[in-house]
Formats: structure tokens, C-alpha cells, sequence
């Protein structure tokens, strides 16, 4: 499994789980906010819904909603796998990296491309275990941080014209 595409924000290496803090000061978190990058970020429902961050349908009404809730599920088990096979790869990645996160960063991102050029050059992927990833268990409704109306919608829009 080659890793294509690899967002490190700088100064920070994007944790969703640290959202409140590890996010909301980096550079990525800016820029999403205030429409300067493009395009959406994934998140579990433990994070709260903004017009960048969509979380899955707490309670899908219908066939679109849960055709969403199934690919939001679908990419959270590729995003799980991908992280998996790196820290198969590489111990560094199983425990805290005491290091800035600007150099967490670039570990992660040497990580990425040293995984890339090894399946290039053939050597073995330590791929023992399939990743298996839990489907959530729906908690209530959606949290919506900043701008509830505009984050709904999105996520509205999305469903309607992609589901």
C-alpha cells in the first residue's frame, strides 16, 4: 500500500483526537477556517461538525444519509489501515514522540516517504494483522462547533448531491 497523499500541517502533526488544542493552533485550522484550503477533513463523532469537518449521521434518516454513514465509515478504515501499516513499519510511530510537533511532523512525513520507496525498491511490508476498526456506536446528536447552520448545510449539500 503506497501512501499518495500525506497534509502534515506545520506546526503540528494533525491529531483529530487533540481537536480543541493540537488543531485549533495550527496553521491548517487557520486556513480551513477562514476558506483559505479547500476542501473537507474527516472526523469521528467525537468532534464536533464545522463546514470543513464533517462527522458521520448520528441517526441516518435515509438511504442518501446512510449510503453517507457507510463511505464515512469505509474512508475511517482506510485511514486506520494506512496508520496501522506505518506503525508496522516503523515502532517509532506505536508510542508518543517526545519531540516539537514541528519534528513529529517531519518524522511522520519520513515515515510516509522511506514506507513509499521501500514497497518501490520490494522490500517486505509487515502487514501481519488485517486493521480492524470498530464501527461507531452513534452517542446522539451531531456536535456542532462555530457556525451550526453553515456545518449542517454542508454536510446537507454533501449527502444530497453525492449520496
Amino acid at each position: 500500500m503506497l501512501i499518495l497523499g500525506s497534509f502534515i500541517a506545520q506546526p503540528t502533526v494533525l491529531d483529530l483526537f487533540m481537536m480543541p488544542r493540537i488543531i485549533r493552533e495550527s496553521a491548517f485550522y487557520e486556513g480551513m477556517e477562514a476558506g483559505q484550503v479547500k476542501g473537507l477533513v474527516l472526523g469521528d463523532s467525537a468532534y464536533p461538525l464545522r463546514t470543513w469537518l464533517m462527522t458521520p449521521i448520528q441517526a441516518p434518516a435515509n438511504p442518501q444519509q446512510e449510503a453517507f454513514y457507510a463511505a464515512h465509515a469505509r474512508t475511517r478504515v482506510s485511514v486506520e489501515h494506512c496508520i496501522g501499516v506505518l506503525k508496522r513499519r516503523w515502532h517509532c510511530l506505536h508510542t508518543e514522540l517526545r519531540m516539537t510537533p514541528a519534528r513529529c511532523s517531519r518524522v511522520v512525513l519520513c515515515c510516509a516517504i522511506l514506507h513509499n520507496k521501500a514497497i518501490t525498491l520490494g522490500l517486505p511490508n509487515f502487514q501481519d494483522d488485517p486493521v480492524v476498526v470498530e464501527p461507531e456506536i452513534n452517542v446522539g446528536p451531531d456536535r456542532v462547533a462555530g457556525h451550526p447552520v453553515a456545518a449542517n448545510a454542508v454536510k446537507d449539500r454533501l449527502v444530497a448531491n453525492h449520496f
